[in-house]
């Protein structure tokens, strides 16, 4: 066991605790998600890259309801005080970087989704096995930690900065088994290269697919970043570009690049998620990943916070309204995931209408977070189960 204190400062997150390694084998059975699926990737074919390209938009959608929860779960401030702060009062730094990084989190899986439709692959948005169930493991990754959904603590952010860990310098791109995003990625940028090549050997292209279907900033509503409409391999590249700097920066820079766009500097997601679990803002003038935060302390209050169970479950709910108020909310969940469906089979303008169906979905959710269970000394709390129709 690596002792966490002696690691790097940026290298922490990515070995397990003591205590992660205890349920590592547990694990081992569900760390692949697709397991139950007929699927068998043995060949690097156009068909295996479909299949890699729905995993990262279902790996982009496994990020969003945790992120949504630890969000939702912070309470509003008192709206009546003269020092009240913002939306979210004493964790309004927090919540707002909680909720950009969540924003770019649908960016990224928008961008995902192009990438899919340009070279001709088949959208599985609303397909229940690609709908995470929690707690669940990144898809194809190798399985070293749960994803949960809970409230705003401190256990959630650590999560959190497991999924955005930067790639270590000179690691192997691995479509199954990664420990990064970012290897994942590099993975599948590998195998465009090299079936574009063989495609353009041939005289031909992997970039077949209907221009048409493409999401552009006319339906694209959201902060954080720019969508990219993909054409070719180089649009495709530029695109998987912009998700790793998003998330990961890079080995000089706690920041992503899209002040190439003309955009405000903003750090990548690791360093957002890392400013909340110090409690401390990096300095302006910082830009080394290796090191800590050492700018202005944030105001942290993880007491102010609805006390949701981790990863609820309709059935664990007791009663009847609040089993039909989470049955509410999944109905609404599905309505989201179908509208994403539609707006990539060319159906854009469903984009817009997904966007208004996630502010929905967080008034249900708060709904059951207010709402303790009775028998139990937790809250009730948003499930994201796939609902059937």
């Amino acid at each position: 066991m690596l002792d966490q204190k002696n690691l790097p400062y940026h290298e922490r997150f990515v070995q397990p605790t003591a205590k992660e390694q205890k349920v590592e084998a547990t694990l081992e059975k569900n760390k692949m998600l697709r397991s139950l699926m007929s699927v068998s990737l043995q060949q690097d074919t156009l068909a295996d890259l479909h299949e890699h390209l729905r995993v990262a938009m279902m790996l982009e959608l496994s990020t969003i309801p945790p992120y949504l929860c630890a969000l939702y779960s912070i309470m509003k401030g008192d709206m009546t005080d003269p020092n009240y702060k913002e939306e979210y009062g004493d964790n309004a730094e927090a919540a707002a970087l909680i909720r950009s990084v969540m924003m770019e989190e649908m960016l990224h899986f928008t961008l995902a989704g192009n990438i899919l439709n340009a070279v001709g692959g088949e959208m599985k948005i609303n397909h229940k096995e690609y709908v995470p169930e929690y707690p669940t493991v990144l898809p194809d990754s190798a399985g070293k930690f749960q994803v949960h959904l809970s409230k705003f603590d401190k256990a959630a952010i650590r999560t959190f900065l497991r999924i955005e860990q930067p790639t270590p310098p000179e690691t192997k791109p691995k479509l199954e088994g990664y420990t990064t995003i970012g290897q994942f990625y590099h993975a599948i940028e590998e195998l465009m290269k090299k079936l574009e090549k063989e495609a353009k050997k041939k005289k031909k292209t992997i970039f077949t697919g209907d221009r048409k279907l493409q999401i552009d900033d006319t339906y694209y509503y959201g902060g954080g970043g720019k969508i990219l409409e993909v054409r070719n391999l180089t649009t495709a590249l530029d695109a998987i570009e912009e998700i790793l700097e998003q998330g990961e920066g890079s080995e000089t820079t706690i920041y992503d690049n899209d002040d190439e766009f003309g955009q405000i500097r903003e750090l990548a997601h690791y360093f957002k998620f890392n400013e909340i679990y110090e409690a401390q803002r990096y300095a302006h003038c910082q830009t080394d990943p290796k090191d800590p935060p050492e700018g202005t302390k944030m105001d942290i209050r993880y007491d102010k916070v609805y006390n949701m169970g981790i990863d609820p479950k309709t059935e664990d709910f007791v009663t009847d309204e609040l089993k039909a108020l989470s049955h509410e909310f999944n109905l609404e969940y599905r309505k989201l995931l179908d509208l994403l469906q539609s707006a990539f089979q060319g159906q854009q303008e469903d984009f817009l209408e997904a966007v208004g169906v996630m502010y929905k979905l967080r008034y249900k959710a708060v709904a059951l977070m207010r709402n303790p269970i009775p028998g139990k000394r937790i809250n009730a709390g948003p499930t994201f189960e796939f609902v059937e129709k």
